[in-house]
């Protein structure tokens, strides 16, 4: 059997705290009829690290994931039955569209504008987030007008 290494023993300290966190998270969607078991959150944590390895992107923390899940449940379409998925299923939209945009737009945007797309476009569809509704909110930031002058001289 291997030794822990160091960075073994950060991943599983960061696990445990996570899970626990995680966990609060269900005084908020007790609210809403819904609730994470402590196998859901791990399966959550599992894809979440797959996830942002798969994507090249790195988290200190869990904010991105609980915004999430909370924003998740106060959708009308949110059942029990497809919370886990759900919220792997938008963890991946939003590192998709993170990239895409070159991280020039606030995670809390890229999260509202996931949620109303997921209500309103999507019909609480995670399949359709992660396909046409990826694409609607990437057209949607494209559409903005580019930065102007942001009161700097040339020569700086």
């Amino acid at each position: 059997m291997a030794s822990l290494t160091v960075f073994d023993s950060l991943n599983l300290a960061f696990q445990s705290v996570a899970q626990e966190r995680l966990l609060k998270l269900n005084g908020v969607l007790r609210d809403y009829g819904l609730e994470l078991t402590p196998e859901a959150t791990a399966e959550i944590l599992d894809a979440r690290e797959r996830i942002l390895k798969n994507q090249g992107r790195v988290e200190l923390d869990l904010s991105v994931t609980e915004k999430l899940i909370a924003g998740l449940a106060g959708s009308a379409f949110m059942m029990q039955e497809e919370l886990t998925k759900t919220i792997n299923d938008a963890f991946e939209v939003f590192h998709f569209l993170k990239n895409a945009l070159s991280d020039f737009i606030g995670d809390d945007e890229v999260i509202d504008a996931m949620l109303t797309c997921f209500d309103q476009d999507c019909g609480g569809s995670s399949e359709l987030l992660l396909g046409k509704g990826a694409e609607k909110i990437l057209k949607s930031f494209a559409r903005r007008p580019p930065c102007r002058n942001l009161g700097m001289d040339e020569e700086e």
